[in-house]
């Protein structure tokens, strides 16, 4: 297993959402790839309402190695 250092790590806020969602769309379009992984279905969940739903709760954090990644809510 390859060790990762993050270079930081932050609650998302709301100008993140744009790249959260992002993330997160393109994990839900390579999962037809995948044997093991999220059983996600885009728009329901994850959805754009429902990640900035967790951003104004503050349950949703980012990681920055290089650029910020979501690392978990």
């Amino acid at each position: 297993m390859t060790n990762v250092v993050l270079d930081e790590i932050r609650v998302a806020q709301s100008s993140d959402l744009g790249g959260v969602a992002e993330l997160y769309k393109a994990i839900c379009d390579h999962q037809p790839l995948d044997e093991y992984g999220a059983d996600w279905t885009w728009g329901e969940y994850p959805s754009v309402d429902g990640l900035r739903q967790m951003i104004e709760a503050d349950t949703l954090m980012i990681a920055r190695i290089g650029r910020w990644w979501p690392v978990g809510f």
